[in-house]
């Protein structure tokens, strides 16, 4: 069971092709986790950011990963 809500929901509607949602719902978690310290909630970030990799021309999905990477210190 996921407790962080939108870190989990994020990984669905991604295959679901719905990009611009999941960018949203991941934006969100990133704001969450800025204030908390989760090691499994950070690896669930980074696997959401694998899932991304299909859509790196993107350039929603370049600031999202950019913004991990620079504010949670998650890296793919």
């Amino acid at each position: 069971m996921c407790r962080s809500r939108p870190v989990c929901t994020q990984d669905r509607a991604v295959p679901a092709r719905d990009l611009g949602h999941g960018i949203v719902l991941g934006n969100r978690s990133v704001d969450l986790l800025a204030r908390v310290q989760s090691s499994r909630a950070k690896e669930h970030v980074r696997e959401f950011d694998t899932v991304l990799a299909l859509w790196r021309r993107e350039q929603a999905v370049r600031e999202f990963i950019h913004r991990n990477r620079t504010e949670l210190g998650v890296t793919a």
